[in-house]
């Protein structure tokens, strides 16, 4: 990458993009499940992650592949994490898509907008 005039983080920095959005449906889908009250499941999605990225980042550690060993183990446990919490959102039977209007997305939207630069900082941050 020229403007950080540094090549070796160059292809680090296409990982960013998919991190953010991965930590996104994350977040979306933890506070789906706490205000559904799955607190086992979020318990169970939060283990799935520390244990996924341990693992996978151990594996690849003693493959030594280095910043790509720990960039991608934290990558893979955020993808399992959101795996469970679908799941769960999926087996319960009190989601309904129908009752979610477009019209009142957007009013929530424009009513919260300034939420999202208060969140992106810590989202950046837990990736």
């Amino acid at each position: 990458m020229k403007l950080l005039k540094n090549k070796e983080i160059s292809l680090w920095l296409y990982l960013i993009p998919i991190s953010v959005f991965l930590m996104g449906i994350f977040n979306l889908l933890n506070y789906f499940n706490n205000r559904m009250k799955q607190y086992k499941d979020l318990a169970k999605a939060n283990i799935y992650k520390a244990l996924s990225a341990a693992v996978v980042q151990m594996i690849l550690g003693l493959l030594k592949t280095g910043a790509f060993g720990l960039i991608n183990g934290q990558i893979v446990s955020i993808l399992i994490s959101n795996l469970k919490l679908f799941f769960s959102v999926k087996k319960l039977n009190s989601f309904k898509l129908r009752i979610i209007s477009k019209l009142k997305i957007i009013i929530l939207a424009k009513k919260y907008r300034n939420h999202f630069y208060y969140l992106l900082p810590t989202t950046i941050m837990d990736t």
